[in-house]
């Protein structure tokens, strides 16, 4: 009775049995993954959290200030959107875009984007306009947060 409390090592296992022994250990670890409640979606983040991945390589902040400049001011909120003060849909948005693309000069589009707004409202904005405006650093788009919007330079008029 001396191999009494003798196992097997991997090394003198046949490949049918390493696998069995893979088999079996596996088999628990999928049934306890697939009885798992499924998780919760994840909650749409909010601007405040994380500027939506932070603010895109657009224009450099302070560019509508320029003599002779033009802008129009785009706001994000959490359950709609201005354009120059007014109200407007995703609709008129992409209708407005639409229209600044072909003005020569082409006005700067400010992008104010406000602390709870919805990040994937946020970045279907950015989205739109930089299909529409071809934004990058050379165009003339441009994003702020409230705060950043509140301390940006007067006009020089």
């Amino acid at each position: 009775m001396e191999n009494a409390g003798w196992r097997p090592s991997i090394e003198t296992m046949s490949i049918d049995s390493r696998i069995a022994c893979l088999f079996a250990a596996l088999v628990p670890l999928a049934l306890m993954a697939c009885r798992r409640p499924p998780a919760e979606p994840p909650k749409p983040s909010i601007y405040a959290e994380t500027m939506c991945g932070g603010q895109p390589r657009w224009g450099k902040q302070g560019i509508e200030n320029g003599e002779l400049v033009t802008f129009n001011e785009l706001v994000v909120g959490p359950s709609s959107m201005l354009w120059n003060a007014s109200t407007i849909d995703w609709t008129t948005l992409e209708d407005y875009l639409k229209q600044t693309k072909v003005l020569s000069p082409q006005p700067v589009t400010v992008l104010i984007v406000k602390d709870r707004a919805n990040c994937d409202d946020v970045w279907a904005v950015r989205h739109m306009m930089e299909s529409q405006l071809r934004c990058s650093v050379e165009k003339r788009c441009v994003e702020y947060s409230p705060g950043q919007w509140a301390l940006r330079p007067p006009r020089p008029y």
